[in-house]
């Protein structure tokens, strides 16, 4: 593969590649580290290995060996499900695991994967340890994948998507151009095993000479058990905006919903960095209204748009004078087309799926993203997914997606999915916040959508659920996996379309 320390750490020598609130490492300590790892690994003659922990310098380490050294690197989401983690495993035939203390059990004892020897600890990375893996199977790969990432886990069998070292660069390059933000402070609250906070978080930051900063505050708020503990959502919000005028950070990457509670706990009186140039958006379909708050709050946030079949990021907007209700311009890499109404990407394609050999293919084959949208004066528009387009019993179309962030503009709807596959109108699944508000008061509040709805898209029942309800059907970013949610609610669906339950009209 090369040197990675002359792609990503050229001329950055001093300067500070990696912070938390009690460590630090310089482009020089980050580039001998990575050297340290590689040789480490070298000795254990593995092909392919995969690595499960929390963000962590570490984690960034590591991740960059296995780029540098060739080797091809699955990074495991920490949100998978033990079915989705040996999986992946089984699937992408890997013969290492990387992992923290945690789920030493996990794979001594319950895995589903057979393991040789016993485990160690890394001598670079002490806090981490491996285990050499038998595969039931050996997948054959695409040639030239470094990288395999699983779909974002919304079915218990995720596909593995392989992608090439000098695509991920590719996008990576991309990225530094259009947000053009010099050596940045990046604070991430996204999992590095995702490929967006990998690509655009780490590899963007680092080459533009950046600095990445972690926190534990983040991982508190959004990944630990405090995460469900509504009381204590105030302090560690409190912590965190603390932390963040600390930092002093530049640039960051948010989904929607946590959007959403920054500007909320704005609203609530706490205050935002003046320092950020540039925050990034993406994992979902983020409402107009969302984006003028920010604006309005002077915060400087972009939509964008991608999937990991294309590397990740495909178009983004970079200028406050972008149509905010675009997610932005094609980035320079990328061909875009529009086919029958369906999103096709060109020269940003996969090597193909683990274990696919139909799926193999050229880097000028299309990507036929399955999302619907259209091209206007050089921005991408994107109005849902092809295959979630609700058809009514009388005929109409309706791309729920347009109707649910209607509905999650209300404040106290924390998200919601609306339903009516073959039915007389729509419905929809909520989950709101406990504040007490009365039933009748919802009602009225919801029903003031439709005033802005065509009739065959106004919403004519509701029903609650709890956010423990919720998480067997939602992904890392907060998105529905809609086919288990109506696979496993049947009656619950039914009901909604029973004369018996109160029309909303």
């Amino acid at each position: 593969m090369g040197n990675l320390a002359q792609i990503f750490l050229q001329q950055c020598n001093d300067e500070v590649a990696i912070r938390t609130a009690d460590d630090s490492l310089t482009y020089a300590e980050l580039n001998q580290k990575v050297r340290q790892i590689s040789t480490e690994l070298s000795a254990l003659q593995c092909q392919r290995v995969a690595f499960i922990a929390k963000n962590s310098i570490g984690w960034i380490a590591l991740d960059l060996a296995l780029f540098d050294h060739g080797i091809t690197s699955l990074p495991l989401p920490t949100f998978f499900s033990d079915e989705q983690i040996f999986h992946s495993l089984n699937q992408a035939s890997i013969d290492l695991i990387i992992f923290e203390e945690a789920y030493l059990d996990k794979f001594l004892t319950q895995s589903k994967i057979a393991h040789v020897g016993s485990t160690h600890t890394l001598k670079c990375l002490p806090n981490l340890y491996y285990l050499k893996l038998k595969p039931e199977s050996q997948n054959a790969l695409p040639q030239g994948t470094q990288k395999i990432t699983f779909t974002s886990g919304s079915t218990a069998s995720p596909k593995g998507v392989c992608l090439s070292a000098e695509h991920q660069l590719k996008v990576a390059s991309s990225l530094v151009a259009a947000v053009n933000v010099e050596s940045p402070v990046h604070f991430s609250f996204m999992p590095f095993s995702t490929l967006l906070e990998n690509i655009a978080g780490i590899y963007a930051s680092f080459m533009c000479g950046g600095c990445v900063y972690l926190s534990d505050t983040v991982n508190d708020l959004l990944f630990s058990p405090k995460s469900s503990d509504r009381t204590q959502l105030p302090a560690l919000l409190m912590t965190l905006f603390q932390e963040l005028h600390q930092v002093q950070p530049n640039t960051t990457i948010l989904v929607p919903q946590l959007l959403k509670l920054l500007l909320q706990a704005v609203h609530q009186g706490m205050a935002l960095p003046t320092s950020f140039s540039f925050v990034a958006v993406g994992g979902g379909k983020v409402s107009a209204d969302l984006l003028n708050q920010a604006r309005q709050l002077n915060l400087p946030v972009y939509q964008g748009y991608g999937l990991s079949e294309c590397g990740s990021v495909v178009a983004l907007n970079a200028s406050l004078q972008d149509p905010i209700d675009s997610v932005g311009k094609i980035l320079p890499h990328c061909e875009v087309s529009i086919v029958d109404g369906e999103i096709v990407v060109r020269n940003s394609t996969n090597l193909g799926y683990v274990g696919d050999p139909n799926s193999w293919t050229a880097l000028s084959d299309p990507v036929y993203t399955g999302d619907i949208g259209e091209l206007k004066d050089g921005y991408l528009y994107i109005s849902g997914r092809k295959k979630n387009t609700l058809v009514l019993s009388n005929g109409r179309n309706v791309n729920p997606e347009w109707v649910e962030s209607e509905l999650e503009k209300f404040p106290f709807v924390v998200r919601a999915l609306v339903l009516g596959e073959a039915k007389p109108y729509l419905s929809a699944a909520l989950e709101i916040v406990d504040v007490g508000i009365p039933v009748e008061h919802l009602q009225q509040q919801l029903l003031s959508i439709n005033e802005h709805l065509p009739i065959y898209a106004q919403v004519k029942q509701f029903t609650y659920l709890s956010k423990q309800q919720w998480q067997p059907y939602l992904t890392y970013n907060g998105r529905i996996n809609r086919i288990s949610f109506t696979q496993n609610n049947e009656s619950l669906i039914d009901a909604l379309y029973n004369e018996s339950v109160t029309e909303l009209t």
